[in-house]
């Protein structure tokens, strides 16, 4: 399956051999009871060979043909073990190891036939939480939150403890506009001992858009102060910082985002913005010319800029960049667009070049 593999505990060989004791109890024969010991010991083909007259005398016997997919699939052989599988189902289409077994492998290789397995399995064991990991983890790739979110619930512990699906419920929630839920599932993944830099700047994210400014900025810290810093941590910290009130950190951290990538448009927009919140509208213009000679061509910093000169009244530089920004991208109408924005907006100049970067950008 393309993309995160939710690394399910179960795997085939480990799910069914919970069917293996089943069928030591259920069978006296000591063939039987050899095969099973052979599984266990990952001898597979010695398996396969005490299987194969087994199956001769009872070709029937769901038992005896999901233990030969346990076999295959523990030799690789998945596209046969799922054979073996589906024909145990034929022959007892309840038979809860083997709907484990061939829902493992469908799901593995993304196969459609997986979410009716799985549904077939909750059917006969609700609380089952392997099959609400992976039916959450189906509904996520296709893009049905509201379906998977309850799985991912029900998943209990399976989910909680991969970082992965962690992730995915927490995305599902930030799509339902769950904020606060996603905000704790971000947390618990953080916890992870797996969790890597990308978990750390979601949660962050997630904490501003919560306005949990200090919280955000406590998450940030152990990479802020690493060396290297990824220039969008940096411009996420420099946001949390100003929504804080501090704004000369927030400053400090962006003039350090702006030095390690200095050809990103947004870092010398968040700065624009900074300074038209606190009226400093010149030390905005000149952050901008480094953007420009940085980016010659960025229709996005001479809207910023032009914002900004009708602020200082320097309005026919303003008119300027708004016309040259129009000749830049005229597929958006950016300048004149723009212009209307400034001058309607003037009051709030620092809504409008938000305005600005969020349409831009």
């Amino acid at each position: 399956m393309a993309g995160m593999r939710f690394p399910i505990r179960l795997g085939v060989l480990a799910a069914a051999l919970a069917a293996c004791s089943l069928v030591a109890a259920q069978a006296t024969s000591e063939q039987v009871g050899a095969i099973t010991s052979a599984l266990r010991a990952g001898q597979f083909d010695r398996a396969l060979q005490l299987l194969q007259p087994e199956l001769q005398r009872g070709p029937k016997n769901p038992q005896l043909w999901t233990l030969r997919g346990i076999a295959l699939s523990g030799k690789g052989d998945k596209r046969e073990s799922l054979a073996a599988f589906r024909h145990a189902l034929e022959n007892s289409p309840d038979y809860l190891p083997a709907l484990e077994g061939a829902a493992q492998i469908e799901y593995e290789r993304g196969g459609k036939d997986a979410v009716p397995l799985l549904q077939h399995i909750l059917q006969l064991s609700p609380k089952d939480p392997t099959s609400h990991a992976m039916l959450a983890v189906l509904d996520y790739r296709r893009g049905d939150c509201a379906a998977a979110v309850p799985h991912f619930e029900k998943s209990g512990s399976l989910a909680e403890s991969q970082v992965g699906a962690l992730q995915e419920y927490g995305d599902c929630l930030v799509r339902l506009k769950e904020t606060e839920k996603a905000i704790q599932v971000f947390s618990r993944a953080l916890a992870q001992a797996s969790a890597d830099a990308s978990v750390r700047y979601r949660l962050a994210s997630l904490q501003v858009m919560g306005q949990h400014f200090k919280d955000a900025i406590a998450t940030l810290q152990p990479v802020l102060q690493e060396s290297g810093t990824d220039a969008n941590v940096l411009d996420l910290a420099a946001s949390a910082y100003e929504a804080d009130g501090n704004t000369p950190e927030a400053v400090r951290l962006l003039r350090q985002a702006i030095l390690s990538d200095p050809h990103n448009i947004n870092l010398y927009l968040d700065f624009a913005n900074v300074s038209m919140d606190h009226q400093s509208f010149q030390v905005g213009v000149d952050m901008i010319n480094a953007g420009l000679r940085a980016e010659p061509k960025a229709a996005a910093l001479y809207v910023a800029r032009g914002v900004l000169y009708v602020q200082l009244a320097q309005y026919d530089k303003a008119e300027a960049d708004f016309e040259t920004a129009d000749s830049l991208d005229p597929r958006q109408s950016v300048g004149s667009a723009a212009e209307g924005l400034a001058a309607v907006q003037e009051n709030d100049p620092a809504r409008a070049l938000a305005t600005v970067r969020s349409k831009l950008v």
